[in-house]
């Protein structure tokens, strides 16, 4: 470790600041959430409504790869003769050339839409095809996570004499080699709202005589099912969506965003320990609650067993285990905001493939840009960082992404301190992505081959997070925090015009300013 010398670097301080309650929280809370999912309900009678939900869909179609490295964000430039989608991923793409995957997606949906109403049911089963084909190493990823879970309920936790007929159902996900991605899509598309989907859900629910870890088996196989028929049910909700957005379709363009820079990963030096990580948490003329932290030292580095809390904290930063980069929702926000770019119908949207880790969520929360806050599944993830800014302190922009990341460092800290002082209890376990099965009561479509869940309000598609979550409360007693979509884009101005400086002191506007669900 280096040595404990004066942090001078106006800049690296800032971001030391920033990484260090963050990694903090991230070994207090593991890979547990800081809350409940936190969604938009979908109301189908507002047009913005469905115009947000296809730019989420034709950004999920160009997530290609499990995991974080082809999250897709994409915003949607309106400019006097035509609209721009913008593009960006988490990394560069290589040759897979997602732009122009994007590009033909949204050619082949204006002839589709176009062309004669008999043509439509083998045009969308082509789109279907050609969708399932870019994706299919996520597809196959995935399909080998459900092939697995489903070979472990049946062989340790089905009992044969009472879910004989579930583990027959089930056993049809089980990967013999010769199902192809197309197949397993629409397969778990129909079985989402089969009546077998819930007896697996009454065994995921009845925990009597059945491990734990059989319950997360279970809940795990429903999920996959569940992500796996999602493939199919974005390209159908594309199709329908298609037909009220036409205007988007006429006069188009896709364009990449610039990859930026990230800022360089975190190293550890002569203050990263306990004592120098929560000294700038703490505001000055708090003493008492310095002197509570000062006197829980000693107990706080047992709350990580083997390597203690200041261990694990320190053993990140010096194994080299951060690899930080810019998320693309992130990425489009810039590039809009920078640019002077106008959003499409004035929405401040930003539609991503997979919901927003905590960082992202509080980056557009607080960014002066005023964009739609994002669906988030509230983890903290250490390998976010934001644009890096050539020449440090000196860079025009220095003074308000300081200012940002001050008011980011802020509500993470705030969530940091709320654990350490067990204000907030530990949120139970629960996937990034959704599991998304509709309601049971349903309504027959043909035209993909598959099934299209219609819910109790009237939206066509994937279930309501009202659906989900009461499903999910059930299951492992979680629940979703539901925003609806609103019918205007302003939202309260919560920014300052205050800096708060490298010291990262809040403004007062900000204090205690990061509750979850009402904590």
């Amino acid at each position: 470790m280096a040595p404990k010398t004066p942090r001078l670097d106006n800049y690296r301080k800032m971001l030391d600041r920033f990484y260090e309650p963050l990694v903090l929280l991230h070994v207090l809370v593991r890979k547990k959430p800081l809350g409940p999912h936190v969604m938009t309900k979908h109301n189908s009678t507002v047009p913005m409504a469905t115009q947000r939900r296809f730019l989420k869909n034709l950004a999920y179609i160009c997530d290609f790869h499990k995991g974080g490295k082809s999250t897709a964000s994409i915003g949607l430039e309106e400019r006097d003769d035509s609209f721009v989608f913008w593009l960006a991923l988490n990394e560069d793409d290589g040759n897979r050339n997602t732009a122009s995957f994007l590009n033909s997606v949204l050619v082949r949906l204006k002839d589709l839409l176009n062309d004669p109403a008999s043509d439509r049911p083998q045009q969308e089963r082509d789109l279907l095809s050609y969708c399932i084909n870019f994706a299919s190493g996520r597809i196959k990823k995935e399909f080998s996570n459900l092939s697995s879970a489903v070979r472990n309920c049946r062989k340790k936790y089905l009992r044969a004499e009472v879910d004989q007929d579930l583990a027959e159902w089930l056993g049809q996900f089980e990967n013999h080699g010769s199902t192809t991605p197309l197949d397993i899509c629409k397969l778990a598309c129909r079985s989402r709202d089969s009546n077998m989907m819930l007896q697996l859900n009454n065994s995921c629910r009845s925990s009597e005589n059945i491990p734990t870890d059989a319950t997360f088996m279970l809940c795990r196989a429903r999920h996959c099912i569940g992500r796996l028929g999602c493939h199919v049910q974005a390209v159908k909700e594309l199709v329908s969506d298609g037909s009220h957005v036409t205007k988007f379709l006429d006069g188009f363009c896709v364009a990449k965003v610039p990859l930026p820079e990230c800022v360089a990963p975190p190293q550890a030096d002569g203050h990263t320990n306990l004592r120098g990580i929560f000294r700038p948490m703490i505001q000055s003329h708090d003493s008492a609650r310095w002197d509570k932290i000062e006197e829980s030292l000693p107990n706080l580095d047992r709350l990580v067993p083997d390597d203690g809390l200041e261990g694990s904290i320190v053993g990140l930063f010096q194994e080299e285990k951060i690899h930080t980069r810019v998320h693309s929702e992130v990425q489009v926000l810039e590039h809009f905001y920078k640019n002077s770019l106008q959003f499409a119908t004035n929405d401040r949207f930003i539609a991503t493939s997979k919901l927003a880790c905590i960082c992202c969520r509080l980056y557009f929360r607080h960014h002066p840009a005023r964009v739609a806050e994002l669906d988030s599944h509230q983890k903290v993830y250490i390998n976010w960082g934001p644009i890096h800014l050539p020449g440090g302190r000196d860079h025009p922009d220095f003074a308000s992404q300081r200012q940002l990341m001050g008011k980011i460092t802020h509500d993470i800290r705030e969530a940091a301190l709320d654990r350490v002082f067990q204000l907030t209890p530990p949120w139970p376990f629960h996937h990034d992505s959704i599991t998304e099965i509709a309601s049971l009561e349903y309504e027959t479509n043909s035209d993909l081959d598959s099934t299209s869940s219609t819910t109790l309000d009237g939206t066509t598609g994937r279930s309501t997070p009202d659906n989900t979550a009461e499903i999910m409360k059930e299951i492992v007693g979680a629940k979703f925090e539901v925003r609806n979509e609103p019918h205007e884009i302003d939202q309260p101005d919560e920014s300052s015009d205050e800096d708060g400086g490298v010291a990262l002191e809040p403004p007062a506007v900000y204090k205690r300013s990061f509750r979850i669900n009402g904590r």
